[in-house]
């Protein structure tokens, strides 16, 4: 009988290291599954930090030519402001002359005759009396 116990006790004992080789490659496998699940988020990650470079350098091309379209129309309207100027001045002269122009004008009452004389007169006093 002893030697029955004793098989019987080695063959127990026998048992643990099989069933703690199983344990030992079932957590193999879950270690590989979870370094498969981390490597996979990892490269997800990494698109996206790709795709949010490539959106980050869009939107500063973008920023820039929206820096070049605020700076050109600053200079545009820095010169409609130039030119509204001139045309302000330029009709400002453009009355004035007018405003001479009808002064100097025959009226019906009046004839060229006049315009004439008066025109002599002037030339006379610019002159300065001569008499030319």
């Amino acid at each position: 009988m002893d030697l029955v116990v004793g098989i019987q006790e080695l063959h127990d004992s026998s048992s643990p290291p099989k069933s703690e080789i199983q344990k030992l490659k079932e957590g193999t496998e879950q270690m590989m599954t979870s370094k498969g699940q981390i490597c996979s988020q990892i490269l997800d990650k990494q698109r996206k930090v790709a795709s949010l470079e490539a959106d980050c350098r869009t939107l500063m091309q973008t920023l820039e030519l929206v820096h070049q379209g605020v700076s050109l129309l600053a200079k545009l309207v820095e010169k409609s402001t130039y030119y509204a100027k001139v045309a302000e001045d330029i009709d400002v002269k453009f009355q004035k002359l007018q405003g001479w122009l009808n002064c100097r004008m025959p009226s019906p009452d009046t004839g060229v005759h006049d315009l004439v004389e008066e025109t002599l007169d002037e030339e006379k006093v610019t002159a300065g009396g001569m008499g030319i």
